[in-house]
């Protein structure tokens, strides 16, 4: 049943409600679940934003007990670059 005002302006099942289309009931039932799609959808970014901060929070745990030698992509680029110079350096 919905009521509009104090009266009653749709009755049916929720099915019947929904199926009749275009009434009030059917309205709110599409704005309700729009509201659940868009808060599920920013948890989900949420939820990657943390992921990444642990994971880089881990990285550079690691980081740092390995005394910089555990740094990664990056940090083998940076010794690759670092050994080059020495090695045209002793030439």
């Amino acid at each position: 049943m919905v009521l509009d005002q104090g009266r009653v302006a749709e009755e049916g099942s929720h099915r019947a409600l929904l199926e009749g289309g275009g009434g009030r009931y059917a309205e709110m039932w599409e704005m309700q679940q729009q509201h659940h799609a868009m808060k599920d959808g920013e948890e989900g970014v949420a939820e990657e934003a943390r992921r990444l901060k642990r994971k880089a929070a881990y990285d550079l745990r690691m980081q740092n007990s390995n005394g910089g030698k555990n740094e990664g992509e990056l940090g083998k680029r940076r010794g690759e670059m670092k050994e080059s110079k020495r090695g045209s350096k002793e030439e």
